[in-house]
């Protein structure tokens, strides 16, 4: 079970935190290690329902790995991307076209522009050479 760090919204990357076992919403130039759950807490469990978990709640990641590794999952986007582009977090977990010398965790399964939902494929984190 993975434990939430900090504050994570749907559909964004996450990374390790620097506590052991968690995780939090990935950053710029940070190795992502997957991609949080697609839904938001329930409402009748919490008010603020608008994040995908919370510190100390349990947060899903979809990394790519285990029986459902060719599974897609949905990313919100950061930026413009295209089919087959390696993805990697924007500043706030978001989803941009990844740069030369920076980590992915994700390719995309269709083309897409800022604030969509996408889907992709979470993969192990690659280094874009």
């Amino acid at each position: 079970m993975t434990i939430a760090g900090g504050a994570i919204l749907p559909a964004r990357f996450v990374k390790a935190d620097s506590t052991d076992g968690q995780v939090i919403q990935a950053d710029l130039n940070s190795q992502p290690l997957g991609v949080s759950g697609q839904a938001a807490k329930d409402a009748r469990n919490d008010v603020n329902n608008a994040n995908h978990a919370e510190s100390g709640d349990h947060c899903q990641v979809n990394d790519g790995t285990g029986v459902d590794t060719d599974r897609t999952v949905l990313l919100e986007l950061g930026g413009t991307v295209s089919y087959g582009d390696p993805i990697m977090p924007d500043a706030n977990g978001m989803g941009i076209a990844a740069t030369t010398g920076k980590y992915y965790g994700a390719i995309a399964r269709s083309d897409g522009v800022s604030g969509d939902l996408i889907a992709v494929q979470p993969v192990l984190t690659g280094l874009l050479a």
